[in-house]
């Protein structure tokens, strides 16, 4: 991956009393501590030289190709703590050895940044959204290989908010439950918006917006993705065409809710699972030019030992796919899914045979006209 050519500014600060762990929080308008309630810590990112990040040292280059430098200043018996990536919000969490804890980010373009987040202790819970009053934070990746952030398998339960993340090819939020056989179980992503992904310009892996292995009881709800394309071709070593919006793959799925959403010009199945991964509920969403073999699809590789039970798709709007080459003819074509957006697996040889994904409800309207949830 690229290197970023801008970085972010993050701030936290505890107070330690005698018999217990106090915590309050640093905002970026002022010096004072703001006390927290309960044992949350609050965590504040914006730009360096905003004020809220930069002080302390010059910025150097980690290990995980993102600049990162931290400081700590005394402020009335506690500490300020400054970094300079997302990556590093895990770690000041860690250091307090929070279980409980949100990081708000300062609105603005943020470019080139991309971050794994580590910290996952049992029993936890953590929330990343804007900053109130600072306007939309934008990640814009500019183009670059791989995902806006990979989140490690662990016990905690993670939530994203109100961000818009564009230019990535590989995709936007990689649930990595495989590492380990630990898995997700909970958690949310809502109000969130993906666009621009994908081999369409360049690169040659483009997975999913949403790449959710080994994750159960997930809600996704309220999203736009917009525009994940990958390129028409076949050279060696790409997928084409088959970019989707959300992929549960790993036996994952279970409990899991995807309502509200929109989505518009996706190459391949905007919602897809794999792996056995079944029981998820898609409801309350709009489709329009998305797809090549269904809206909704079941998909089984070799390497599968179950199959997916218990899928519903109901209550949504959606039209026809979106323009592809047709492996047969070469011809650009594009799918008409009136009365079967639903598809549960192709032909194979074994005792794997998945239960059809349950239609109900839905409304075919090609034509209808398609606005993003968030605007913009």
């Amino acid at each position: 991956m690229r290197k970023p050519v801008m970085v972010i500014g993050l701030s936290t600060a505890a107070v330690v009393g005698a018999g217990g762990l106090g915590l309050a929080a640093w905002s970026p308008q002022s010096s004072s501590l703001v006390p927290v309630a309960g044992d949350e810590v609050v965590v504040y990112v914006s730009p360096p030289g905003d004020g809220a990040g930069g002080a302390g040292g010059s910025a150097g280059a980690g290990g995980d190709g993102m600049t990162a430098a931290s400081s700590k200043e005394s402020s009335g018996g506690g500490s300020k703590v400054t970094v300079t990536s997302l990556s590093e919000a895990a770690n000041a969490l860690r250091e307090k050895g929070a279980t409980k804890g949100t990081v708000l980010v300062k609105g603005g373009t943020y470019r080139g940044e991309s971050f794994n987040w580590n910290y996952m202790p049992a029993g936890g819970e953590f929330t990343i959204k804007p900053q109130p009053g600072t306007g939309r934070p934008v990640f814009d990746g500019g183009g670059q290989d791989g995902y806006w952030t990979s989140v490690e398998a662990g016990g905690t339960r993670l939530h994203f908010r109100g961000m818009t993340v564009r230019n990535y090819v590989t995709g936007g939020i990689h649930f990595n439950g495989s590492t380990g056989g630990e898995g997700f179980s909970g958690g949310s992503v809502r109000n969130m918006v993906f666009e621009r992904m994908g081999t369409i310009s360049r690169g040659d892996k483009g997975y999913a917006a949403l790449h959710l292995q080994n994750v159960t009881n997930m809600d996704i709800r309220d999203n736009d993705f917009w525009d994940l394309r990958n390129r028409l071709d076949k050279p060696a070593g790409t997928n084409p065409g088959q970019i989707h919006a959300i992929y549960f793959s790993e036996g994952g799925g279970r409990g899991s809710t995807v309502a509200g959403n929109t989505f518009y010009k996706i190459t391949g199945d905007p919602v897809r699972a794999s792996d056995g991964a079944g029981g998820i509920r898609v409801t309350g969403n709009r489709f329009k030019s998305t797809g090549w073999y269904g809206v909704f699809s079941f998909w089984r590789f070799d390497r599968d030992r179950t199959c997916s039970t218990g899928s519903t798709f109901s209550g949504n709007t959606y039209g026809n796919g979106h323009p592809r080459r047709s492996e047969t003819t070469g011809k650009i074509v594009t799918k008409i899914f009136k009365g079967r957006p639903t598809v549960s697996g192709q032909e194979w040889k074994g005792d794997c045979k998945p239960q059809p994904i349950r239609d109900g409800s839905n409304s075919y309207a090609p034509a209808a006209g398609m606005s993003k949830v968030n605007g913009g």
